[in-house]
């Protein structure tokens, strides 16, 4: 059958269908928030003091499969070589469970450049990570 001018909506609506369905879902993402710059009294850092860095985090988006984000395990990596892990012990999941969103945490800095890393894990897999940069002068 030769193409004429009478099927180009058609046409153009399968490719536009097509291109719908191709776009894939996104998924949750972890947001992390602390002060980017925070200044230490210089007296303080040459008596070996630290600066508190308070760091919220939360999981933005929906997902299909709100299980995967249920009672999942906090690895907090605090870019000084030291880490904060925090197992959460949950009912089993059924279909009515919330999922936790919002995540805090408090961490000690003497001067210099960090990357705070947030892994939220099941086992041995990470389901879903944030990073923040932060500096104490």
């Amino acid at each position: 059958m030769p193409y004429n001018d009478a099927m180009r909506p058609v046409l153009g609506l399968a490719f536009l269908a097509a291109a719908a369905s191709a776009v894939p879902e996104e998924k949750p993402r972890l947001v992390l928030d602390a002060p980017r710059v925070q200044m230490l009294r210089p007296g303080l850092a040459a008596k070996g003091y630290g600066k508190r860095v308070d760091v919220t985090a939360r999981l933005e988006g929906d997902t299909e499969d709100p299980e995967s984000y249920y009672c999942l395990d906090e690895i907090w990596d605090w870019g000084d070589g030291t880490e904060s892990v925090r197992e959460n012990d949950c009912d089993p999941y059924d279909g009515g469970k919330e999922i936790l969103r919002d995540f805090t945490d408090t961490h000690h800095y003497r001067p210099g450049e960090y990357a705070i890393t947030l892994r939220l894990v099941r086992g041995d897999r990470t389901v879903v990570k944030g990073v923040i940069d932060v500096r104490i002068h």
